[in-house]
């Protein structure tokens, strides 16, 4: 009888340990979603080209997110979502008439880790994993579906970011990604080969459910 009441007791306490535990574990993570509106362009490898070509454009994104923070000053973030990139363009094309604007729709994965400088301020930084599911321009009145000229539909940029937590459950925060793998070649200069790349600015809003 003495040993199966502390059989039970032991079990207790295990159970209870485990509860705990899982409680505290539980805190340390969270999850909810985010909006975001970006100021989205377009850069080339040779610069002096770009600046003839485009401009930003505005587009949004609309993700969710799982985070983790240690006990210490950093944490991790996952926030798979949908991302529009693209940006204003001034050129003219005989065949299709003058072009006003690109529109790319991704998915979009980033990875980030984020340091705390304090408890509600805090860094992001990582690799963004996109991939293209759609791309469209606007020709006069007129929408051209683009989508096959982009050859590489994988792309990887980098994000660097800072956020401020303005509520428990809200978090406001600016972004900017830079392309790291080229999304098309448009062709050879005289000085070399000509790629077009991904970049934005953003500025978001988190909310943990």
């Amino acid at each position: 009888m003495k040993i199966l009441l502390k059989m039970k007791k032991y079990v207790f306490v295990i159970a209870l340990s485990l509860i705990s535990s899982l409680g505290s574990i539980a805190q340390e993570y969270n999850y909810g979603v985010m909006f975001g509106v970006n100021s989205s362009n377009k850069r080339l490898s040779k610069k002096e080209l770009g600046k003839e070509i485009y401009d930003s454009k505005t587009t949004l994104n609309l993700n969710a997110f799982i985070e983790y923070k240690s006990k210490g000053f950093w944490g991790i973030s996952i926030e798979p979502g949908f991302i529009q990139k693209g940006s204003k363009e001034s050129f003219y094309s005989l065949e299709e008439g003058e072009f006003d604007y690109s529109q790319l729709n991704y998915i979009q994965v980033p990875l980030l880790a984020e340091l705390f400088a304090t408890e509600k301020l805090y860094f992001s930084i990582g690799p963004e994993f996109s991939y293209l599911l759609s791309a469209k321009m606007k020709s006069d009145d007129s929408k051209i579906d683009i989508t096959d000229i982009y050859d590489k539909r994988f792309e990887l940029s980098g994000i660097i970011g800072l956020n401020y937590k303005i509520l428990k459950k809200f978090d406001i925060g600016i972004r900017y990604s830079h392309g790291l793998t080229r999304i098309l070649e448009l062709g050879s200069t005289h000085n070399g080969r000509v790629k077009e790349y991904n970049k934005y600015f953003q500025f978001l809003i988190k909310y943990r459910i």
